[in-house]
């Protein structure tokens, strides 16, 4: 009996673990979804509503949620401060420590860091191109995110219960 039950918890807590990859999977799309929500947010708030920039990010980290919100906050946050900081720095500064919350690649988090060099710093059309070009690509890398999970999702499902099995037939 002992052994049935060594050898199920083996088989589930390995197959846990394959579904916990997965689900890290859907978390980088689902941020990345998020990001290009509130970047959108974000231009319309610059553009059309001529919002100072740390208000438009509180209002689009309203808007979104999650931790992409608390990168908009964090950077609003940032340019509130009294100290002097440049939006530029606020930005990197908030994209440096929550690079590791957001799950995103280098590449992603470098279309991120450029936009910040320009927001605050120019006209409304200038940062609407610049915020439109960031989204465009961001978006390229939630599909690509998106049909990398579907692809391998189950793979790691499966491969979970599969590493667990083998675990049960080589140990007994």
């Amino acid at each position: 009996m002992l052994r049935i039950l060594g050898a199920l918890s083996a088989v589930v807590g390995a197959g846990g673990f394959g579904y916990l990859i997965a689900a890290g999977l859907d978390d980088r799309a689902a941020n990345l979804r998020s990001l290009v929500n509130g970047l959108q947010h974000l231009e319309s708030d610059i553009t059309y509503a001529a919002l100072p920039l740390n208000t438009a990010l509180r209002r689009s980290a309203e808007v979104v949620g999650g931790r992409t919100a608390v990168f908009l906050r964090e950077a609003a946050e940032g340019m509130e401060r009294a100290d002097g900081r440049s939006a530029v720095k606020a930005w990197s500064e908030a994209l440096t420590r929550q690079a590791g919350e957001l799950l995103l690649s280098p590449a992603e988090l470098e279309v991120l860091q450029q936009l910040g060099t320009v927001l605050g710093g120019s006209d409304r059309e200038d940062q609407q191109k610049h915020i439109n070009l960031a989204r465009a690509t961001l978006a390229q890398f939630q599909i690509a995110a998106e049909a990398a999970a579907g692809k391998t999702k189950r793979v790691w499902q499966y491969l979970g219960f599969t590493v667990g099995g083998l675990m049960v037939i080589l140990l007994y």
